[in-house]
């Protein structure tokens, strides 16, 4: 079992500039519904309608599970610890949408935000899956290690793209 202390919580609250506790109110759960419903490479065609959107989302915003997200910016996107299991691993969820936000202080607080995770929950293994590009470049300025490929796994408006696998490891 992990112990947080409160120093560790506090800088889970507040880790940067950039990144802070996402608090979900009814109209960004209706524009992240949104962003998922049209943005390139969210989220795949057999799950894009809307009750598989709102059942994502509330998954994403259940307290019954170990998930821990974050506003990038001011709601330029979130970034996602999803089902974490301290000493071992969790899913990175990374959505953003106001392309504006990225420049070399972002990477930076996107770097310390995804260690302090990771050294927060002593995990092993930090993975992520994905289809779009922009995301496999950030992870791997992260330090994720690129895995392997599910070739056309992933249709985005009738058009088949590799979803790609990365990790990175912890101590």
């Amino acid at each position: 079992m992990v112990e947080i202390t409160l120093e560790q919580a506090e800088r889970l609250r507040r880790p940067n500039k950039t990144f802070r506790l996402f608090q979900p109110t009814e109209e960004k759960l209706k524009e992240l519904a949104i962003h998922l419903m049209k943005e390139e490479l969210y989220i795949p065609d057999e799950k894009r309608n809307w009750q598989s959107i709102y059942g994502l989302i509330s998954y994403y915003t259940s307290p019954t599970y170990p998930h821990l997200f974050y506003e990038i910016g001011d709601y330029q996107g979130l970034i996602g610890f999803m089902d974490i299991i301290p000493e071992y691993k969790a899913l990175l969820l990374w959505k953003m949408w106001d392309k504006n936000v990225w420049n070399k202080t972002f990477a930076r607080h996107g770097i310390e935000i995804i260690n302090l995770v990771m050294d927060t929950y002593k995990l092993k293994r930090l993975g992520t899956e994905t289809a779009d590009p922009k995301v496999v470049k950030m992870a791997r300025m992260a330090g994720f290690v690129y895995e392997g490929a599910k070739k056309d796994e992933f249709m985005w408006n009738g058009k088949l793209h590799d979803r790609r696998i990365l990790a990175k490891y912890g101590g």
